[in-house]
């Protein structure tokens, strides 16, 4: 088996690619310092996001609404109720319903025949009806 030839690189060029790539190839953010030496140019952890995730037009378009400082119109300053809400008589208490907790019972059991027989029988399956298998106690 043949080994690859390693790469020899001085100090003065391993620093240099230290200073290179220490900010984000997008937007040029520092980076977390770690301990492994960065070879070619990295993104952050935000930028990352947002490369992997999907709908990236619909999210330029976002972006773009989202930055854009839109005056609010004088309708939209002011609220007003609605005059039959004044008139309402709204003095009545409000009663929840309790929350029904079915406890075990399935609305399969009302389709599902009774057992006749809930001892299961201890045995060999070989007559075609399943049987469990009776661990003996110690």
């Amino acid at each position: 088996m043949r080994h690859l030839p390693t790469i020899r690189r001085t100090r003065d060029q391993i620093d240099q690619d230290v200073i290179n790539y220490a900010n984000c190839k997008k937007c040029n953010e520092p980076l977390r310092n770690n301990n492994i030496i960065r070879d070619k140019p990295k993104m952050c952890a935000v930028c990352r996001g947002e490369e992997v995730g999907g709908n990236s037009e619909i999210r330029i378009i976002c972006k773009k609404l989202n930055n854009q400082n839109i005056p609010l119109s004088k309708d939209e300053m002011m609220f007003e109720d609605d005059p039959l809400a004044y008139k309402e008589i709204d003095n009545g208490r409000y009663f929840p319903k309790p929350i029904e907790v079915s406890f075990g019972v399935s609305p399969l059991n009302d389709v599902m025949k009774p057992n006749d027989n809930p001892n299961l029988k201890n045995g060999s399956a070989s007559t075609g009806v399943r049987y469990t298998y009776k661990k003996e106690r110690i």
